[in-house]
């Protein structure tokens, strides 16, 4: 869904990437995002992800704390 341009793009990556990651509360996520080992990625409420991020969360996983941008 990384094609999905504005507001009504991130909205949808948001749900979409609820059913990949451990999200609390809500989250943006821009477009052209790359996570690694999704599943081990915890994004805290009001986390913020801009465009071009990588995000490699092994083999502890990553833990964004809330209200990060």
């Amino acid at each position: 869904m990384g094609w999905v341009p504005t507001l009504a793009g991130i909205g949808l990556r948001a749900v979409l990437y609820r059913l990949m990651l451990r999200v609390h509360g809500w989250a943006a996520i821009e477009r052209n995002v790359r996570l690694r080992f999704a599943n081990h990625i915890h994004l805290g409420h009001g986390t913020y992800i801009d465009e071009g991020v990588y995000i490699q969360a092994c083999p502890n996983g990553v833990e964004i704390g809330p209200g990060t941008w």
